[in-house]
């Protein structure tokens, strides 16, 4: 059809648009088009919030230089405006959702007092942020988004949290114990039994705490000394 790329025209290349894209992009290219073209949405709505969840997943599991924090961020931002433009369930509240988990978090995760998970939402967005800040102290030279293919691929929630305990234990000796934010968040998740496991809007809090800006960075009143946000990406 004219005005599309032809497959063969298309740059495949593993860290940047792999064949599992370029599957997903002439799959719905139509849908593209009648959307930008004709102003027609049927077709995109029906396949957007698949689409652009499995453009993320394989974009976190491709990169193999870095966490480019940026790149994921505007991604998964498209993802939920294409959700609240197409008025699709997971969209329109997400923003306010991980805003008031954000809140929440921060005012209970500083406590000396014993804190518990109040919600499925807010255990999975903590356990995006708890798998981002373990992966994080890492020291390999080769860090990328790719290894939080795991994270993504359970359903769950008992492999979840296995799946973060194991982590733990490789990287413990780079978490301070003195990290009382880190250890509340820790017993939250660990303590937590979800009623639903991590599918759709569930896995959406969970890239959400993965790509926000991680609570763990930031200086707490009793100047617990912990990295600037990204320092070591």
């Amino acid at each position: 059809m004219k005005g599309y790329l032809k497959s063969e025209e298309l740059s495949i290349k593993v860290t940047e648009f792999t064949r599992t894209m370029e599957v997903l992009f002439l799959s719905s290219r139509e849908a593209f088009y009648d959307f930008f073209t004709k102003g027609i949405s049927i077709s995109l709505k029906n396949m957007i919030n698949k689409l652009s969840r499995e453009l993320i997943d394989e974009q976190i599991k491709c990169t193999v230089k870095g966490f480019n924090l940026n790149r994921m961020r505007k991604a998964f931002n498209l993802r939920i405006s294409f959700l609240k433009y197409f008025n699709i369930k997971g969209g329109t509240e997400m923003a306010d959702k991980i805003h008031e988990i954000m809140e929440r978090l921060s005012t209970k995760l500083p406590s000396t007092q014993t804190v518990v998970c109040e919600s499925d939402e807010e255990f999975y967005f903590t356990a995006g942020q708890l798998a981002y800040y373990i992966m994080q102290q890492s020291k390999s030279h080769n860090k990328n988004f790719g290894i939080f293919e795991p994270f993504l691929i359970v359903k769950n929630p008992t492999l979840l949290k296995r799946k973060l305990a194991e982590m733990f234990e490789i990287y413990k000796h780079a978490i301070s114990i003195q990290n009382i934010k880190f250890k509340n968040a820790f017993g939250m998740v660990m303590g937590y039994e979800p009623e639903v496991k991590m599918t759709d809007h569930m896995k959406d809090l969970f890239l959400a705490g993965l790509l926000s800006n991680n609570i763990f960075y930031t200086k707490n009143e009793n100047k617990e000394e912990v990295a600037e946000n990204g320092k070591n990406e």
